[in-house]
């Protein structure tokens, strides 16, 4: 899947080349969780997320001409045992 950017996310794109340390738009985060937390249905719940909003794991690529696009990323695992 690859969509062009519309005029908001082109400026937000823009914006992320013009500051590249800029947190703005990207706010990580690191949660540890209990030892005992069932991590299987934890990876489910978060594919589950995914699949009924797969805009989560698009990433802004370029396409053969090198103008940005939105690109569906490879599956990973969100979960670090």
């Amino acid at each position: 899947m690859e969509v062009k950017l519309n005029s908001a996310q082109m400026g937000i794109y823009a914006d992320c080349l013009s500051n590249p340390k800029s947190m703005a738009y990207n706010i990580g985060f690191f949660q540890k969780l209990r030892n005992d937390i069932d991590i299987k249905r934890l990876e489910a719940a978060i594919d589950e997320a995914i699949a009924v909003h797969p805009v989560l794991k698009c990433v802004i690529g370029t396409d053969d001409s090198g103008a940005p696009v939105l690109k569906s990323a490879e599956r990973q695992s969100y979960v670090k045992k």
